[in-house]
């Protein structure tokens, strides 16, 4: 039976992915609106540390994820102008761009599935997540003035982040195969990609 595991003890998987319907829960960054999100690229890898018996295999390792979200938004209206003492037409365009990177170490309990085809597992993760903002705003006036007002403004934040996960592993080959994961994390809630056994 031990033999026929896709996961035995001393493995190493290593899953790349891409991941859909992350946390609504960017800290400072809840008044985004109207951004339009890449879905999350990761790169995950496990090791398979400490056998127990029948009972499944315990292993660790960790992720890397990424995230970016960008919204623009142009605006029209009227604004006076003392120097022709009359109103004049300003355009803002604004921009805003939003870049996450998510870091956590993870630990997993596998199934001992008598299958050289099939793995699956349950487990946690805790580290850090990386958050960067940046906003720009450019406003033209057609008449007033010839310049630009131009304003840019950046913003950072690091903190805290957790996740748990359901996952399974479907070998096409005997290193190769894809991954499945469901649960809840800063970036993602249902992952997929490729698996490699090394």
């Amino acid at each position: 039976t031990t033999s026929a595991q896709v996961f035995q003890e001393k493995t190493f998987m290593l899953n790349a992915g891409v991941g859909f319907w992350g946390s609504s829960n960017l800290g400072p960054f809840n008044s985004a609106t109207g951004l339009s999100s890449w879905p999350a690229f990761s790169v995950s890898g496990e090791y398979a540390a400490i056998p127990t018996g029948d009972i499944g295999m315990v292993s660790f390792g960790g992720i890397l994820g990424f995230w970016y979200a960008s919204a623009n938004n142009t605006l029209t209206t009227e604004g006076y102008c003392y120097r022709i003492h009359d109103y004049e037409s300003v355009t803002t365009k604004s921009s805003i761009s939003i870049t996450g990177v998510i870091f956590q170490a993870r630990g997993a309990w596998h199934y001992l599935a008598p299958s050289d085809q099939w793995d699956v597992y349950a487990g946690f993760g805790f580290g850090i997540t990386r958050m960067s903002l940046l906003s720009k705003s450019e406003t033209t006036h057609s008449v007033c003035t010839e310049e630009n007002d131009i304003y840019n403004r950046p913003l950072a934040a690091t903190s805290p982040s957790s996740s748990f996960f359901v996952g399974g592993r479907m070998m096409f080959k005997e290193n190769i195969g894809m991954f499945a994961e469901v649960g809840y994390s800063d970036f993602d809630s249902i992952r997929l990609g490729l698996t490699f056994k090394l």
